[in-house]
Parts: C-alpha cells; sequence; structure tokens
C-alpha cells in the first residue's frame, strides 16, 4: 500500500480552510438569499426566496474547489478524502436548492396586467409606477396571490382614494371571519386598510360569491389582495 505522504503545513491549512468552507456553504448561501429578500422591493412576499434560490450556485465554487484539490493531492498521496466527501455532499445540496429557482418562472408573475386588471374590477387606479408579484395557488389554494408595492410618489393619492371609497375600512373587524382564511389573516394582521369585493356581485362589503379580499399597508406601501 502507498504511504501517505507528511503535508506541509501550508497545503494542511489550505485544506482545513476549505473543508471548513465547505461545511459552511450553505449558511452562506442561505445568508445571501436572506439579504436579497430583504433587499427585495415586497420581502414579505410568498415565493419571494423562491425567486432567489439561484444565488446558491454563487457559492457552489466554495465546495468545489474543495474536492477538485481534495482529487488532485489524494493522488499524490496526501490525506485529504474529508474534502472530496464534504466537497461533493455541499456541491450537490447548492446546486439541488439553486435549482428550484427555475420554479419561479411558471409559478410567479411581475407583469403589470395583474394589478391592471384588478384595478378596472374594484375600481381603485393602481399607479403604473407599482411593482407587482403574482402567484397562484397558494398553498395549495385556488387563489391567487397579488402584491403590489405603491411607489412612494403616488403612495398618497392612493390612501386618499382609499378614504373616498367607502368599501375600504380603517380595520377587519366589518369582514366575517369565514370570509378570510387564517394564512390571509395572519399575513394582514398589521395591516392599515381593509375591504372585500365581490366579484360575482360587483360591490363592495358582500360576501355571497366570488370574493376578493384586499389590505394595505401604509408603513410598507404594500397592497395584498388574495382572489
Amino acid at each position: 500500500m502507498e504511504e501517505k505522504k507528511t503535508q506541509s503545513a501550508g497545503l494542511k491549512a489550505l485544506l482545513i480552510i476549505l473543508f471548513i468552507l465547505s461545511l459552511g456553504s450553505l449558511y452562506f448561501a442561505l445568508m445571501i438569499v436572506a439579504i436579497s429578500i430583504e433587499s427585495s422591493p415586497i420581502p414579505s412576499f410568498y415565493g419571494v426566496m423562491l425567486e432567489h434560490m439561484w444565488k446558491f450556485f454563487l457559492i457552489v465554487p466554495l465546495p468545489l474547489t474543495s474536492t477538485i484539490l481534495g482529487i488532485i493531492y489524494i493522488r499524490k498521496g496526501y490525506k485529504c478524502k474529508k474534502n472530496i466527501i464534504a466537497g461533493i455532499i455541499m456541491t450537490a445540496f447548492l446546486c439541488i436548492y439553486g435549482s428550484f429557482s427555475g420554479l419561479s418562472a411558471e409559478t410567479i408573475s411581475h407583469d403589470f396586467e395583474y394589478a391592471q386588471a384588478l384595478s378596472s374590477i374594484v375600481n381603485i387606479d393602481i399607479p403604473a409606477d407599482s411593482y407587482v408579484a403574482y402567484t397562484e395557488k397558494l398553498f395549495m389554494d385556488d387563489k391567487a396571490l397579488l402584491m403590489v408595492k405603491i411607489s412612494d410618489s403616488s403612495q398618497s393619492n392612493f390612501i386618499k382614494a382609499l378614504d373616498t371609497n367607502d368599501g375600504w375600512k380603517r380595520d377587519i373587524a366589518h369582514i366575517p371571519a369565514n370570509a378570510v382564511d387564517i394564512f390571509t389573516l395572519s399575513s394582514t394582521s398589521d395591516y392599515d386598510y381593509f375591504a372585500v369585493y365581490n366579484e360575482s356581485k360587483g360591490i363592495y362589503s358582500d360576501y355571497d360569491g366570488k370574493l376578493i379580499f384586499m389590505a394595505y399597508d401604509v408603513e410598507t406601501s404594500v397592497l395584498y389582495v388574495t382572489m
């Protein structure tokens, strides 16, 4: 059996560092994704993490380098099997998680046409410079989720439009509990304006038919809609 060579101090330190970085690569990737989520226009949007998970690929060079160097040096007789094992495992995890972002292309849209369609239905003008995030079948439900970030320049006029619309109230108490699901209630518990529009009848505050629930948060200038 071939005798294992004694590693130099520099090489040993390099391989140990790469091994540690490989083990921490998932944490580094999650940290990058978390920062990206907080920096996005609507951090609370369901699916925002999915959109940023491709950034797991940015960390792949760390465990991949550990794997490649491990293979090179193990062939030269050095002890670095752990670098290869950790590198392969972490590279696989990063690639698997990073590939999840591909799902967002089919399930998430930022097309303003969804906000425009809502605007024409509920008679509330949504500014064209708003940021839109839309996804269908929220949590295996038939309902779609639309979240709109109203621009700072348009927020004042948008709030005035809500204040002058009798269907919008400053609390959720006027909406029956069975008209809104638990997830939606918890997601909008800190919002400032609430309304339910009956699309079947074309009126506000009627709860027998196809309903559109809407809530607006002044602090974040986000309009939350399930329909």
